[in-house]
């Protein structure tokens, strides 16, 4: 394989996982709000939400450990 081919390999593969980490965040942030109006407006909250939020963070702190050693933070 080419150096150019495995480059361009490498920032697909780094733009997706910038975008797995905004969009797992924002994610996180609408479940987690949205349990918490479920819970107190209507008194009948969600049983997923706590879970999908958990394996989320979960992901979100392994892909978004690797972002920051790649940007040296």
């Amino acid at each position: 394989m080419s150096r150019r081919f495995l480059i361009s390999i490498l920032e697909v593969t780094r733009t997706a996982a910038r975008a797995f980490v905004v969009l797992s965040f924002a994610t996180i942030v609408i479940v987690v709000f949205g349990q918490v109006v479920s819970r107190f407006l209507f008194n009948a909250p969600f049983s997923w939400s706590e879970e999908l939020a958990r394996y989320l963070q979960v992901w979100l702190i392994m892909v978004g450990s690797a972002v920051c050693l790649r940007k040296g933070l």
